[in-house]
């Protein structure tokens, strides 16, 4: 049997070591599959078999020598102990640039010259030397490390002592800057879900006690003072207040809730003391969903990535040979001295290195992840991010997507035989309504603002065809058109009686009055269709297991110009099929859905969304990306996002590429130097750091 374990792991700041220990961790004996996110620092591993976490450590410190596996902390959000002061590699390096100055200020003789630049540079590069010994030792090679100590001794032995010094001490300055950057970064990304209580009140035995959250039991009663966090997902049962729901679904506005009212963990109360009654315990909450799916996101990497790291297997050594090529090959054809050739190649192993290639991708598929958790948006994956730059196809389920899902009294259409107004008949069909749960029962009583009957009796429900019941002394039924002949009501054939959506209310056995309901529209649905088509996305199609009247009107609204009505589960999953099928090469085909039916839809698209505060469970888990607010305007934000955030990957790729080329061809002419080298290594980096920070810059709306 294969068991899945999580760690976290402390001290990784190189991501390409970061590649090097998910592989070798794959390759582990009873292990079937090891997973890697450099930016949440988290190790899945599935096995069939108990795993050594000490031998996990040894292989983790191979490549990075401050790497330390722990079993999995609560969450991304807690922030690792660094085991060293933050200022140690600045003070050393600060010594190193002293000790290189010395020399020219004294201007020192050989001897002494040569002392104070090795000390200057084993100062600032000793610890780099020592791992890279400790993994040549271990037939590890084309690590940064090595590319650095044989980059750095090679500028030594061609009497580069200058240089060679300084660029060990201006390498690991970069470093240093990258790792902030990133740790930065990290932080940036992880404030944004650093939602979970430690904590709850509830009340047992008639007490108010404080427990930690994953105590708290379906049912309990749970007290909420002003400014606590909400610790499980809640239904009111006494109080008010304003909530502060921008942390999960992204609005900025308090929300009021009341008696009966639905909260959300993780959210923070505002000025009342709330009670309620725990709908679900800590682990099935939102606030515990919302957590593990934005740590799991990075773990589903995205083709680019994926691409980046073969391609870095291939360009380091690819690199590393050309320099050999430069540095004996070409002096030997030319018939040149050796010493300006072992210089370029020199440049040339510095620049090999791949962090900025690698980094370049996760961070910047990290950094859109969280811009959207930002925005009450959840992406499962940077696969799926990166799938949603590409979309070229959207299909809407209706009910509960486009429309709010809750019906309401359109029209009343009285027939002539009647002597009742719409008023007084609305009276009858709301008293008797009063009866059922059935949402089209709520849609009735809703309608009437008046004080219903309390003299009903006689009431028989027919589940799918009505109900009838003796109203004030009347007999009074509500049916769909089904049941109006099942009953043998009077009535004439002019009142549509074959639509649905359509109640027909019969007193004293004579059809009266024809309710007509609908489907409320959400608000944001006509300006989302029209933004989309905006940009580009101009193939949408709604679809919807409701009446072909329904659906017609809803596509006409919301100016969508293909629509499929009466469609059953499995007629949904065909259509979206075809569209798959016939979608053009590189592009992605978009579901968008709300309930248990639209699962099978969801998981098989190539980009399921699901709406968070109403959308079922299932469609929830089958889903790929999932909006809490179930604000379908965030889907344009998400391809917004997304296009942004390839768009700076790509920058960086881009970036990466042609500086260390081109650093590579201008050291061909004797151009370029370690220190511009060392610039297409770390400065690239940080390069790549910063402008990918640009995804978090979108203001929430």
């Amino acid at each position: 049997m294969n068991n899945r374990v999580r760690y976290t792991i402390e001290g990784l700041d190189c991501p390409t070591c970061a590649i090097e220990i998910e592989k070798d961790i794959s390759k582990m004996e009873g292990v079937e599959s090891a997973q890697l996110n450099y930016m949440s620092k988290k190790l899945d591993i599935v096995s069939n078999k108990i795993i050594d976490k000490k031998k996990l450590n040894s292989i983790a410190k191979q490549h990075e020598r401050n790497a330390n596996i722990k079993e999995e902390t609560s969450s991304l959000i807690e922030s690792e102990e660094k085991k060293y002061h933050p200022y140690i590699i600045p003070i050393r390096v600060g010594l190193s640039i002293i000790l290189i100055l010395l020399n020219y200020v004294f201007i020192s003789s050989f001897p002494l010259s040569l002392i104070l630049y090795i000390s200057a540079y084993l100062l600032s590069g000793y610890d780099v030397l020592y791992t890279a010994l400790r993994n040549m030792a271990k037939g590890k090679f084309f690590d940064e490390q090595f590319l650095m100590s044989i980059a750095t001794i090679g500028a030594f032995l061609i009497k580069e002592y200058p240089e060679a010094t300084a660029v060990m001490a201006f390498y690991q300055i970069g470093e240093y800057f990258q790792s902030r950057a990133v740790d930065h970064s990290r932080k940036s990304v992880s404030s944004l879900v650093k939602l979970k209580p430690t904590y709850a009140l509830v009340k047992r035995v008639g007490e108010l006690v404080q427990i930690r959250v994953e105590e708290v039991l379906v049912d309990d009663i749970v007290v909420i003072k002003p400014g606590m966090n909400v610790p499980v997902d809640i239904i009111v049962t006494s109080g008010s207040s304003d909530i502060d729901e921008r942390s999960i679904t992204g609005e900025s506005k308090p929300v009021s809730v009341e008696k009966g009212s639905t909260i959300l963990s993780g959210s923070i109360n505002g000025n009342g003391v709330i009670e309620g009654i725990a709908l679900k315990d800590y682990e099935n909450s939102t606030v515990a969903i919302l957590i593990h799916l934005v740590e799991d996101a990075g773990m589903k990497k995205a083709k680019t990535e994926r691409f980046i790291s073969r391609f870095s297997a291939y360009y380091t050594p690819i690199v590393v040979f050309s320099a050999l090529f430069v540095a004996f090959v070409i002096p030997s054809i030319t018939s040149t001295p050796y010493s300006p050739w072992i210089y370029r190649a020199l440049v040339f192993l510095v620049v090999s290195c791949p962090c900025a290639l690698v980094l370049s991708v996760p961070l910047g598929i990290f950094a859109g992840i969280g811009q959207l958790a930002r925005q009450g948006v959840l992406v499962k994956g940077g696969n799926y991010l990166e799938a949603m730059s590409k979309i070229d196809s959207i299909v809407f389920d209706k009910t509960g997507t486009i429309t709010t899902g809750e019906l309401k009294v359109e029209t009343i259409i009285v027939t002539k035989e009647s002597t009742y107004d719409s008023e007084k008949i609305l009276y009858y069909a709301a008293s008797l309504e009063s009866f059922t749960h059935h949402v089209i029962a709520k849609a009735v009583c809703a309608s009437y603002e008046g004080k219903v009957s309390t003299h009903v009796t006689d009431i028989q429900e027919f589940p799918g065809k009505g109900i009838t019941g003796v109203v004030d002394g009347k007999r009074v039924s509500v049916t769909n058109h089904t049941f109006v002949d099942e009953m043998d009501i009077l009535h004439e054939h002019d009142l549509l009686l074959e639509k649905d959506n359509h109640l027909f209310v019969s007193i004293d056995n004579l059809l009266v009055a024809t309710i007509m309901l609908s489907d409320t529209i959400k608000n944001e649905a006509i300006e989302t269709v029209s933004e989309l088509k905006k940009r580009g996305t101009t193939n949408i199609t709604l679809l919807s297991g409701d009446s072909e009247e329904a659906v017609k009107n809803v596509a006409r609204e919301t100016k969508i110009e293909k629509y499929h009505y009466r469609k059953l589960p499995h007629e949904k999953l065909e259509i979206v099929e075809q569209l798959i099928a016939n979608k053009k090469r590189g592009s992605h085909v978009l579901f968008v859905g709300d309930g248990i039916n639209d699962a099978p839809v969801l998981r098989m698209s190539d980009v399921g969304i699901s709406m968070g505060k109403m959308g079922s469970d299932a469609a929830i888990e089958s889903s790929d990306i999932v909006i809490m607010k179930d604000d379908i305007s965030k889907i344009v934000d998400s391809i917004d996002v997304s296009k942004k955030t390839m768009s700076i990957i790509r920058q960086n790729i881009t970036l990466a590429i042609s500086i260390k080329i081109g650093v590579m061809i201008l050291s061909l002419f004797s151009i370029s130097t370690l220190w511009m080298a060392v610039f297409a290594d770390t400065g690239v980096a940080l390069l790549a750091v910063a402008n990918s920070m640009r995804i978090l810059m979108k203001k929430r709306k």
